[in-house]
This record gives structure tokens, C-alpha cells and sequence, in this order.
């Protein structure tokens, strides 16, 4: 049984700290706090252990770290497949029943035009 009230204190005490740290090992504000949400998440569901862990707070920093370094992997991945694949072709531009049908669409309602695009 996970002890609710142990947890809230912890994430109380250390969530400001833990952003703080978060946001200068990922270098982006929205990542950092993903990072930091995925964190204490995951510190939720093994609270007993983390709870029993001489330095709670260096396991939620340590989880981040891994969660960043993890995302430089993917980051660098997808950069290597975008230099392999080279820039992606230039879009036609659209034909005359395209912009025609667009222009009719914006004279209608937008719940007309929802319920006409989910068709």
C-alpha cells in the first residue's frame, strides 16, 4: 500500500528544486516539465522502494537525467534520418476545385463544416 501523504510532502518539498534542476539538464521549460511529471510518476509507483532510497530526491534526478539523455537519442535519431533523406519535395500548388471547395467551406458554420470534414 503506497502512502499518499509521505508522497505529497516529498513532491511538495522538491517538485520547485526538481523543475529548477530539470530545466538546465533538458534545455526546454515544456520538455523539462514532461521530464519532471514522468519523474514523480514514476517515483509514485515504486514509492515504497523510492520512499526506503537514502536520497529520494537524487532518484527523481536521476530518472530525469535518463528521460533527457533518452530524448537527445530519439532527437539525434530523427536528425540523422532527416539528413539521409534530404528536404522533403515542394507541394504542388492547390488546384482550382481545391481552393473553390475551401472558400465554401468557410461560408459555412463551423459546426457544419466539423460535421461535413468527419464525413
Amino acid at each position: 500500500m503506497r502512502d499518499a501523504p509521505s508522497f505529497d510532502e516529498f513532491y511538495r518539498s522538491t517538485s520547485v528544486r526538481t523543475l529548477r534542476y530539470a530545466v538546465a539538464v533538458v534545455g526546454d521549460h515544456t520538455e523539462a516539465q514532461d521530464a519532471v511529471q514522468e519523474a514523480y510518476a514514476r517515483a509514485w509507483r515504486r514509492w515504497e522502494t523510492v520512499a526506503a532510497h537514502p536520497a529520494p530526491e537524487a532518484w527523481v534526478r536521476l530518472v530525469i537525467g535518463r528521460l533527457a539523455r533518452d530524448r537527445w537519442r530519439r532527437l539525434g535519431r530523427l536528425s540523422s534520418l532527416l539528413r539521409h533523406a534530404g528536404p522533403p519535395p515542394n507541394a504542388p500548388p492547390p488546384s482550382e476545385n481545391t481552393v473553390m471547395l475551401i472558400k465554401a467551406l468557410r461560408a459555412l458554420p463551423a459546426n457544419q463544416r466539423q460535421v461535413l470534414a468527419l464525413h
